[in-house]
């Protein structure tokens, strides 16, 4: 079973631990109705570390990107966008956000069960082309901070302009050390996604909660997620 960077701390809180797509992941901490209600009124940060991070780059990136999914990637650099994996009879195997870092150089967030499927995807379809393909899924922390007051916590904790971060659209944003921030999220609310490596995610976890007490942020689990989605 794999654990997140942050399990420790979960369970510390008193966090119900569930099982899901091969990770033991918070279900809830306070109860699923009084998150998902601190979502919506206010805000609330997820631990979300058990999605994929697939690193596409190189001088073919955009031509493997083209190839492997059904949307057009060939975006702005800083722009994200929503797409779907499909197998030869044109089912969805998985759907994912795919942010393009640089002209050459995609990140791709795949759902938890199907990493491994969607890694070989994009290996099978790398043959002749300048690329090279990365699954840093065990080496990012994926914080989904989220609800109407999300970007006012925090703007607590950087200099940056968090009105920066529109939807779909990304930045670096130094948190007290750079992380990639996404406009992004399943909640149908105002928020981001924050990926930053291991060991700063636990401090920015702390960080956010901190920061969020005064306006009613709280720790979410995948219960909520759930019933937040639009």
């Amino acid at each position: 079973m794999k654990h997140t960077s942050l399990f420790d701390t979960h369970k510390s809180v008193g966090a119900h631990i569930v099982e899901f797509a091969g990770w033991e992941m918070p279900l809830y901490y306070s109860g699923i109705v009084d998150e998902h209600l601190a979502v919506r009124k206010n805000a609330g940060v997820f631990d979300v570390s058990h999605m994929g991070e697939i690193i596409v780059s190189g001088e073919d990136a955009l031509k493997l990107i083209q190839m492997v999914q059904t949307n057009d990637m060939n975006i702005s650099v800083k722009k994200c966008k929503y797409t779907h994996i499909l197998n030869d009879e044109g089912k969805i195997i998985d759907d994912m956000i795919v942010t393009r870092l640089e002209e050459n150089k995609f990140f791709c967030v795949p759902n938890a069960g199907m990493v491994d499927r969607i890694f070989d995807i994009f290996n099978d379809a790398k043959k002749g082309k300048n690329v090279k393909i990365e699954n840093k899924t065990m080496d990012y922390v994926c914080l989904a901070v989220q609800g109407p007051k999300s970007m006012e916590v925090l703007q607590k904790l950087t200099k940056y302009d968090m009105k920066n971060i529109k939807a779909f659209w990304s930045d670096h944003v130094d948190f007290g050390k750079t992380c990639l921030v996404t406009g992004t999220g399943y909640t149908g609310e105002r928020g981001c996604e924050i990926f930053t490596d291991n060991d700063f995610g636990k401090i920015l976890w702390k960080k956010i909660l901190d920061a969020g007490v005064e306006y009613g942020l709280k720790a979410c689990g995948l219960g909520c997620r759930d019933t937040l989605r639009l």
